[in-house]
């Protein structure tokens, strides 16, 4: 059985958030039906997730497999192949022996991942007005751009009188743990990518 690493982008440079952030990535994916164990490293930078994802390729252990998994930050091509939009973006060169499997975006950014479920938010501040979430367009939150995205969260909590933006990963990660993964796959090409193969299942 596999057990995989999964390199995350996002969680600062303290200890604490990143505690935060690995207790919230592994609730949040432990709602998957995951074929094997699963371990969130978090990284801080995108930079830093990329150099440990890379140094883990170079030093494979039997039955682990490393995985990164950072922003996209822009729009993905129609192909969605994330080496190719990675070498765009970040001019990150494919490791050795890593595939398209190897890697994965959060598209845009995480927050794609939070507006997809108005129930989490509600779940994280009771008293925020969660209807006020947009409707995705097309079921496709990959289409909303990283401001526009940040734009709904920080709109959202101002109507508490708080910042989303102020403390944007404790915030963001404050929320993640309640999300639900199917209403992201449902939503996103990419996400269902990422699931699908943590799940062991055959994309045609």
């Amino acid at each position: 059985m596999s057990h995989f690493e999964i390199y995350i982008e996002g969680s600062g440079d303290t200890g604490k958030l990143q505690q935060v952030g690995r207790e919230a990535m592994r609730k949040f994916l432990s709602n998957l039906n995951i074929n094997g164990s699963f371990q969130p490293i978090m990284c801080g930078s995108r930079e830093q997730a990329y150099k440990e994802f890379c140094w883990a390729t170079n030093k494979i252990k039997a039955g682990v497999i490393p995985l990164l998994l950072v922003d996209a930050e822009t729009l993905m091509d129609k192909q969605n192949e994330p080496w190719t939009h990675l070498k765009a973006s970040d001019n990150w060169n494919k490791p050795e022996g890593a595939t398209n499997d190897h890697a994965y975006l959060m598209v845009q950014t995480m927050e794609a991942w939070l507006v997809c479920d108005p129930s989490a938010w509600k779940q994280w501040k009771p008293r925020i007005d969660s209807s006020k979430l947009p409707a995705i367009h097309n079921n496709n939150v990959q289409l909303v751009g990283k401001e526009k995205l940040e734009e709904i969260c920080e709109g959202l909590c101002k109507s508490i009188n708080l910042s989303y933006l102020k403390q944007k990963r404790l915030n963001g990660f404050g929320i993640l743990k309640s999300i639900k993964p199917k209403l992201v796959r449902d939503n996103s090409l990419e996400a269902a990518r990422f699931f699908d193969y943590l799940e062991g299942k055959t994309r045609k």
